[in-house]
């Protein structure tokens, strides 16, 4: 991956101008998995679940361009390579997230790590990531990740940014700095090593599921991990 000025610039301008809803791309997902058939109002309702629960927890930005979530000592670590222009990673997102959150992350069963993993297929990859690793650095990582995962507009960007708190020169100069295309290219690598390329992908206590699942198989996944902490 070539971080270059033409990142600093997209992003950059992103800020300032706005963004392209991520729900709207309408290109298919060529990742495994089948995507969820719920009805709008329950994603709305479960949307609104991971924004309350997920405000309580803790969340770290680590220099690796990873934003833990949850206790520290929790005996299961999953990683989530999420993408904010997947269809599939919206459905993970809207259908999976708050239960994740609510069942074992707000419990100190699982300590959750959001990798946003830039795609070649989703020009706004590099951009979005950007924004929510610059988010993250102001400890907004969490309310960001779900932001990017609704419908934006201009004028809707620009008063959730400052509705979370955020200040502009800091993002501003977070996306112009060093860290930023470090952490950019450590993520990189990080799911190179896991022979990760398609989102949305996990990883489970170094175990690699790829695709989006059904609640009970993504929960099934993490009990067997939690006996074999034990």
């Amino acid at each position: 991956m070539r971080i270059s000025q033409a990142l600093i610039a997209s992003a950059t301008l992103l800020i300032l101008t706005g963004c392209a809803p991520a729900a709207s791309q309408t290109a298919p997902a060529t990742d495994t998995g089948s995507s969820s058939s719920e009805n709008s109002s329950s994603a709305s309702s479960e949307k609104t679940i991971a924004i309350a629960t997920g405000a309580s927890l803790k969340e770290e930005l680590l220099e690796s361009g990873i934003l833990e979530i949850g206790e520290e000592n929790a005996p299961v670590s999953m990683l989530l390579f999420t993408n904010y222009s997947c269809g599939y990673c919206l459905d993970f997102h809207d259908h999976l997230y708050s239960k994740l959150l609510t069942e074992y992350v707000s419990v100190g069963k699982v300590r959750l790590g959001i990798v946003p993993l830039a795609m070649q297929k989703y020009p706004q990859s590099l951009t979005t990531a950007a924004l929510m690793l610059c988010s993250a650095k102001q400890k907004k990582g969490k309310l960001m990740h779900d932001l990017l995962f609704t419908e934006l507009d201009e004028k809707k960007l620009q008063k959730e940014i400052s509705a979370l708190g955020l200040t502009m020169d800091a993002l501003q100069q977070c996306i112009a700095s060093d860290d930023l295309k470090v952490m950019l290219s450590s993520e990189e690598k990080y799911a190179l090593s896991f022979g990760i390329s398609l989102a949305p992908s996990y990883v489970i206590n170094n175990r690699k599921f790829t695709g989006l699942p059904e609640w009970a198989d993504l929960r099934g996944q993490i009990e067997e991990a939690l006996r074999t902490a034990r």
